[in-house]
């Protein structure tokens, strides 16, 4: 895997675990949607999903895991459904809110784009549990770990 691919899962960690808000090890998940925009649902200063530019997102973040599923052109198509809608921190969190349309977190965006894919809820809670089901289910997926951040002339991944 040595570029991007549409339906590619960019799931981020901060190394310094003071920056580190979530529960789990990993922090933020989005999926890239191409020409050089991934989508992500973001608290504040946005409070909804947005579309942010590669470069910027690389900025944010100095660790990053990739994510490829096999058919994620479809998840990739269906992410841009999303932009607009307004943040929700717990909206992947407890099944009654899965369904709400209430607010989308960065998890659940990924898992209603993938739900599309595999015609069914991926049950994915947290960027940790999408992280063990890519490891689980290594016929569908494809991991890399992106160690360096790109310059602004990135068009590949970066890796150790």
């Amino acid at each position: 895997m040595d570029y991007l691919l549409p339906g590619d899962i960019l799931i981020t960690r901060n190394l310094l675990e003071e920056d580190n808000q979530s529960i789990g090890y990993w922090n933020h998940v989005s999926i890239y949607v191409g020409d050089d925009k991934i989508v992500e649902a973001q608290s504040a200063p946005y409070n909804k999903v947005i579309q942010s530019d590669l470069s910027e997102f690389f900025s944010r973040y100095p660790f990053i895991l990739v994510i490829r599923h096999k058919d994620g052109y479809l998840a990739a198509n269906e992410a841009k459904k999303y932009i607009g809608l307004t943040y929700r921190a717990i909206a992947s969190v407890f099944r009654h809110l899965r369904r709400s349309r209430r607010g989308e977190n960065c998890v659940s965006v990924v898992r209603k784009s993938y739900f599309k894919v595999y015609g069914r809820d991926p049950d994915w809670k947290s960027p940790d549990s999408l992280v063990w089901d890519a490891l689980y289910n290594k016929q569908e997926f494809e991991l890399e770990i992106v160690h360096e951040k790109p310059d602004d002339s990135w068009r590949g991944i970066w890796t150790e």
